[in-house]
């Protein structure tokens, strides 16, 4: 249990922190909107960072309860990391359909999501989950 909320922490924390990095990246090298306000990039990142936190608490509740119960099933951790990779997808979907969904340009709506999904995605893969001790899990197939 120590182990899931420890790699749920460091996912949430990665993706709230560069996340919006991301999306300014994206926002200059496609002349996209941040935002519907004029904000300087250091303000909008430091804006992000401020609502992230506040508003993915929940998702973090969600994805350390998730991590628990998919990190004691008998299936390897590449399976593992696909379910918690699709359930991260769906998450943040329905989180921002819900909370941040703005009525009038999908374009908007695409650079607030994507990038939350393909860092979170990147993190999830990228930090090792190391599996319960009473619930092994099966060997990696090695390739020749």
């Amino acid at each position: 249990m120590k182990q899931a909320i420890l790699y749920a922490l460091k996912v949430w924390l990665t993706t709230i922190l560069l996340t919006p990095a991301l999306r300014i990246l994206i926002a200059i090298a496609f002349n996209l909107p941040t935002l519907q306000v004029s904000l300087s990039y250091r303000e909008y990142y430091l804006m992000a960072i401020y609502i992230g936190l506040i508003c993915s608490v929940p998702g973090l509740i969600l994805l350390w309860i998730f991590t628990v119960l998919i990190n004691r099933k008998l299936i390897s951790m590449r399976d593992k990391k696909l379910y918690i990779t699709l359930f991260v997808f769906i998450e943040t979907l329905v989180t921002f359909y819900c909370v941040f969904w703005l009525e009038d340009t999908l374009k908007g709506n695409i650079i607030m999501t994507i990038p939350y999904c393909i860092i979170a995605t990147a993190a999830i893969w990228f930090y090792k989950l190391k599996p319960v001790t009473d619930a092994p899990t099966l060997p990696e197939k090695q390739s020749a």
